[in-house]
């Protein structure tokens, strides 16, 4: 689908990462997948949306209180700050701001003028 988005709709899209959910630690199957997934993305096309993608580092383990949240309405932070999915989620927001940190910075492609009107009818 990525692809597909990719050439009818947006073809700058490339996808920065990929982040494993559900993950259970410890078994033959986790490591696996995870294996023929970085060999998949190093045989990659240069032209694919997903060429250059990162594997997270970070694996969201599979964690009752995760399912449970959205059945109250509340986020993983409001509903169980101090479970595994939540250590596991805000270990995912150090990454990712640890990799942002180490990017270039990129020149906005819009105008920040063009974009008033659209946030005023928002």
């Amino acid at each position: 689908t990525t692809a597909l988005v990719s050439r009818r709709l947006n073809r700058d899209l490339r996808v920065t990462g990929i982040l494993f959910c559900l993950y259970e630690t410890g078994t033959r199957l986790a490591n696996d997948v995870c294996d023929d997934l970085a060999d998949f993305l190093t045989r990659s096309e240069p032209e694919a949306p997903w060429f250059g993608a990162k594997l997270f580092e970070t694996r969201i383990r599979r964690n009752i209180k995760l399912a449970e949240s959205p059945s109250f309405g509340q986020s993983i932070f409001a509903y169980a700050p101090k479970c595994p999915g939540a250590a596991d989620y805000l270990a995912l927001v150090d990454e990712v701001i640890a990799m942002e940190e180490k990017l270039p910075a990129v020149e906005p492609t819009v105008d920040a003028q063009e974009l008033e009107p659209l946030l005023a009818a928002a």
